[in-house]
């Protein structure tokens, strides 16, 4: 539905319903409103005739959309499926294969994210200067997460269940201006910038103010070791990790750690939430500026308070790995040469000096074009370069800050490209 009441006043409305068999019979519809308002104050006559104020409209949101992802396609009941080879049961001399049940939950239903935002959309000057400032609020609700089972209640001891909230807030400005707009010269440029909390606020069925938390974020260097935590009050994904101590030439001391709790024991309850892989602000930026024939422009984009956990370092760039038990020589990271760990204890993996500030400014093209002009009995030829991802900076010691998980394990490096074009245009 969509409503406009002389060119003022705008209502939209509108509802959704999904309906998945992922989720059991009964239960598989979700519905999802949505509805928006906005006044175009402009328009109105103590505006209407504004030399300077050509666009001024006040906008409020709010919407209801769905998840269903990272659950099985059936997993409301409990499959069966056929043993491996290598767990057969045995009756007298021969060897059968069973069929074993998974773990399920049939009161899964979807995931719901609520979101409202208000804004203005602002235009000075015949709108040479443009842009709007927003706010918004994101709740999930019945998040899709995994629970632990009591023993002998499932046939697993972990499923996905909904039992968590979280909540997102921030603020949201952009600005685009016209700031040269002549026959022979012109100069665009834009600059916008995201201000992002998230927090989760409830992570289990019933409250639970004991509760541990969630941990996840497997890596690599050893077996089933964790570094990330998803726990009530805390960012998403917030690395968990014990606090390094440094010795008097700045260097890590091989297997010593802040006794946080204080009670003569370093264990995982010393483990403390560090920071969060989720970028805190981002900010981007573009110019196109044109002279006669030429034109050249660029795209650039920084990502502030994003932390890493540099899993190649802790891994390879310890002595051990380089010098090993069984006497092989393997390639590492130079970091050993930094910090001078040996990787023989058993916390060393989890230590916070591996969480590493991964803010960056990247700069991910620039271009240059030029206009031939009229060719081949009135064609248009036009000559083009561009570079994408030409440099970045950052303080992060890995090959590339920018992974949204916040594990850096053999990050695949991403491309500088060159490119050299023709346009050709034939009337």
């Amino acid at each position: 539905m969509h409503y406009n009441y002389d060119d003022k006043y705008f209502l939209s409305a509108s509802v959704r319903s999904d309906v998945s068999t992922r989720f059991a019979p009964g239960i598989r519809t979700g519905t999802f409103p949505a509805i928006s308002a906005a006044w175009k104050i402009n328009n109105e006559d103590f505006l209407k005739n504004s030399n300077v104020v050509s666009t001024l409209k006040l906008r409020a949101e709010y919407g209801v959309t769905g998840n269903q992802d990272g659950i099985g396609n059936y997993d409301y009941l409990s499959p069966y499926s056929l043993s491996n080879t290598t767990a057969q049961y045995q009756f007298g001399n021969s060897f059968y294969q069973l069929y074993r049940p998974a773990a399920y939950f049939p009161g899964r239903t979807w995931e719901q994210t609520q979101t409202s935002n208000i804004g203005i959309d602002y235009g000075f000057f015949n709108d040479r200067l443009t842009g709007s400032i927003e706010y918004y609020y994101r709740k999930t609700k019945n998040l899709l997460a995994p629970e632990n089972q009591p023993a002998g209640t499932n046939f697993g001891n972990i499923i996905t269940a909904n039992i968590g909230d979280m909540q997102d807030k921030g603020v949201e400005l952009s600005i685009n201006g016209r700031i040269l707009d002549q026959r022979d010269i012109s100069w665009t440029a834009g600059f916008n910038l995201t201000v992002n909390r998230n927090k989760i606020t409830n992570l289990t069925s019933l409250p639970n103010p004991n509760f541990p938390g969630l941990l996840t974020g497997g890596i690599s260097g050893g077996t089933g070791n964790t570094i990330q935590i998803n726990q009530v009050g805390y960012p998403r994904y917030t690395f968990f990790v014990y606090q390094q101590v440094y010795g008097s030439n700045g260097k890590p001391i091989d297997g010593v750690f802040v006794d946080r709790n204080g009670d003569g024991i370093i264990n995982n309850k010393d483990l403390y939430e560090a920071h969060s892989p989720d970028a805190q602000e981002f900010l981007g930026l573009s110019s196109d500026f044109r002279y006669k024939k030429w034109t050249i422009g660029f795209v650039a984009r920084a990502s502030i308070g994003n932390y890493v956990y540099n899993n190649v370092a802790s891994s390879t760039g310890i002595q051990r790995n380089f010098l090993n038990p069984l006497g092989i020589i393997n390639n590492g990271s130079s970091d050993v040469l930094v910090s001078g760990l040996t990787g023989n204890g058993s916390n060393d993996l989890l230590s916070d000096y591996y969480i590493q500030n991964a803010s960056f400014f990247r700069m991910d093209n620039i271009h240059l074009n030029y206009n031939l002009g009229q060719v081949f009995n009135g064609g248009t030829l036009r000559i083009s370069a561009n570079v994408q991802n030409v440099f970045i900076i950052t303080d992060y010691k890995g090959v590339d800050p920018e992974i949204s998980s916040g594990l850096d394990n053999n990050f695949y490096p991403r491309p500088r490209t060159f490119v050299l074009g023709l346009n050709l245009s034939l009337k």
